[in-house]
């Protein structure tokens, strides 16, 4: 059962690229004419969803039973979705969050429309990750842990931190294997 509340708020302008993209996964992005605000909705059950390294044509084998934990190198993230990811994006690099959100779409793998989805971490998000020293992860990690979406899942600080340190590690194994960081998520 899905429910609306308001997590994020972004105000034009924003990239014309973004429209209803989002209106897949745990997000929905609502958009009319001239509407002045897109609002951005939550749903009530937090996603599965693993990090994973892989090569591009690694990407080709996912499918419906493919668990990235378990079948790849990945990590547990659940409760991350392009958005919490685009605001860490946002933080790491000083780009709007409309901008870095824009940059995750649209995914590069799904099974269906109904998901499970495959999302690339971009670029710049990736080298940042696995650049960050220890005073930088802890810092960055405070302040990603502040965005209003955590909050809405009750997600703690704690498993904030957790979650972005193995990310760290992701991308460190992902840059010294020169293959990419992905996000696979399904509701």
């Amino acid at each position: 059962m899905k429910y609306a509340c308001r997590a994020t708020k972004l105000e034009p302008p924003w990239p014309e690229e973004l429209g209803t993209i989002l209106d897949q996964q745990s997000q929905l992005v609502m958009m009319a004419g001239e509407k002045k605000t897109i609002d951005i909705y939550g749903v009530a059950a937090m996603p599965i969803a693993d990090a994973f390294v892989s090569s591009e044509e690694g990407i080709n084998t996912i499918t419906a039973s493919t668990r990235p934990l378990q079948d790849l190198d990945g990590v547990d993230v659940k409760s991350i979705d392009v958005v919490k990811l685009g605001q860490l994006h946002a933080l790491l690099t000083g780009e709007t969050f409309g901008d870095a959100l824009i940059e995750f779409l649209p995914e590069v793998h799904s099974v269906s429309e109904d998901g499970p989805w495959v999302y690339k971490f971009p670029a710049t998000l990736q080298i940042t990750l696995a650049e960050l020293s220890d005073l930088e992860l802890s810092s960055t990690s405070e302040d990603w842990a502040k965005i209003p979406e955590f909050g809405l899942d009750g997600i703690d600080a704690l498993r904030v931190a957790s979650i972005l340190q193995d990310l760290v590690k992701l991308a460190q194994r992902a840059e010294e294997k020169d293959e990419y960081l992905y996000l696979w998520t399904c509701l």
